[in-house]
């Protein structure tokens, strides 16, 4: 760019109207206030220094070492690099980093988009399902509330309980949902700050969208592994956060143990995994009254497909039964962890180490 307090070099107006001068000039399109201009036919053209583009045009280099050329500029410009200088870890929990997934194939139940929180002190992980994104005002509503219900209270040396924490802060980037009057309004009622990353620029989000990328390599392992249908997305989803959720992983920046889970950092209560079976194995869950009948020995229970823990209830799992065919709950289960009926004539998968000697 031209440095301030520089003044191009003027054509003088006779020799203009007389056609003296032969130098290159400006077009129309091209002309930059920011290079001064008098007019078309009076604005000296000059670009930045040593611009072989712009000297192929017969373009004179600028006479000021360090200039530039806007046009040159604006055509070859690149994202800036961020300084990789991350914000103060938080010391506490309570700041949300949001981002929303998809779309996704529609699921069995209309959803298209996952909604991610994670705690940026623990790691731990929400994750609620939509339809729209226009949704994520719920989506973040319900993830607060959650937030309120799980997380554990902490207490000071003596044993006395300290105040518990609350979701101080949503740290998202320009999602229309987040950035709308319906967020503002909430954010307001319930007291929340807003954090927004650069637009376009996902790279200053990182906790976040390492997170993700993670669930996203988990869960479709996970489909992979048992050949499930696609429509049953949200289950594989939700079965990764609670495998992340349930196991030590690396904590970046945050200052917390790495040798907990994350369930156990946020909670401060160790997890359960026993009811983690493998998903997709062959189950048979018992029928709730209503289906069963007595007299004609009909079956006590429906064989499916387990999906892992219920989106919706606690103490359950969801079953996807092929008979009817829809995805039940129950409480009631046994599974076969061997068996992977979506493989159809290869679903006998056996654990490892799980081989006879006669199989030697």
């Amino acid at each position: 760019m031209v440095p301030r307090g520089r003044v191009l070099p003027r054509i003088p107006p006779m020799a203009a109207r007389a056609g003296r001068f032969t130098g290159p000039l400006w077009p129309s399109a091209a002309r930059s206030s920011l290079l001064q201009p008098l007019s078309v036919t009076a604005t000296l053209a000059v670009c930045c220094f040593k611009c072989t583009t712009c000297s192929s045009y017969g373009v004179p280099p600028s006479p000021w070492r360090n200039s530039s050329c806007v046009h040159c500029a604006a055509a070859q410009i690149r994202r800036a690099p961020h300084s990789g200088s991350l914000r103060p870890p938080v010391s506490k929990p309570g700041e949300l980093h949001c981002d929303l997934k998809g779309p996704f194939a529609q699921s069995i139940n209309g959803f298209q988009y996952a909604a991610f929180f994670t705690d940026a002190y623990t790691r731990y992980m929400f994750v609620h399902f939509l339809k729209n994104k226009s949704d994520i005002v719920k989506a973040t509503m319900l993830a607060r509330a959650e937030f309120d219900a799980l997380v554990g209270g902490p207490v000071d040396t003596i044993g006395a309980p300290l105040q518990r924490p609350r979701v101080r802060a949503v740290h998202s980037d320009h999602e229309g949902g987040v950035v709308s009057h319906a967020f503002e309004a909430f954010r307001a009622r319930a007291g929340i700050n807003l954090i927004l990353s650069p637009p376009h620029n996902h790279d200053l989000n990182p906790i976040l969208e390492r997170v993700i990328g993670v669930i996203d390599t988990l869960a479709t392992t996970m489909r992979s592994t048992c050949n499930g249908r696609v429509g049953l997305w949200p289950w594989f989803i939700m079965y990764a956060v609670n495998v992340h959720n349930c196991t030590a992983s690396s904590m970046g920046s945050s200052s917390t143990d790495a040798q907990v889970s994350a369930y156990q950092r946020f909670t401060l209560k160790r997890p359960k995994i026993m009811d983690l079976v493998t998903i997709g194995c062959r189950v048979v869950a018992l029928k709730p009254r209503p289906f069963q009948r007595k007299g004609d020995l009909s079956l006590r229970g429906w064989v499916g497909q387990a999906l892992g823990r219920s989106l919706t209830s606690i103490g359950c799992q969801d079953v996807w039964v092929p008979a009817i065919p829809r995805v039940v709950k129950t409480s009631s289960m046994m599974c076969d962890e061997e068996y992977l009926p979506w493989w159809g004539k290869d679903a006998h998968k056996p654990l490892p180490g799980a081989f006879t000697s006669a199989d030697t």
